[in-house]
């Protein structure tokens, strides 16, 4: 658990790499519409031996930890370059 702006300022999953293309702002503010244009990670920063396949990451912020603010659910896949064959 940490805060939200925490979170997409830490350097770990290359979230300020993913945000660049974004107008997202810390504080937030109330009744601003916040966009990712072609978010995307940088896979140096990912952790090392995920499983190849087809993922699905899903991300719930909530408020006192009761009531969903809003969720993110980003699918994606790892596939692995064979530098051997």
């Amino acid at each position: 658990m940490m805060g939200v702006c925490s979170f997409f300022l830490s350097k770990d999953y290359d979230i300020p790499h993913m945000l660049s293309n974004s107008n997202f702002e810390c504080p937030m503010r109330k009744g601003i519409n916040y966009c990712v244009y072609k978010g995307f990670p940088n896979a140096t920063n990912m952790p090392p031996l995920i499983p190849e396949g087809r993922w699905k990451l899903q991300a719930v912020f909530m408020y006192l930890n009761r009531y969903i603010m809003w969720s993110v659910d980003w699918y994606t896949s790892i596939e692995y370059i064979n530098i051997f064959g």
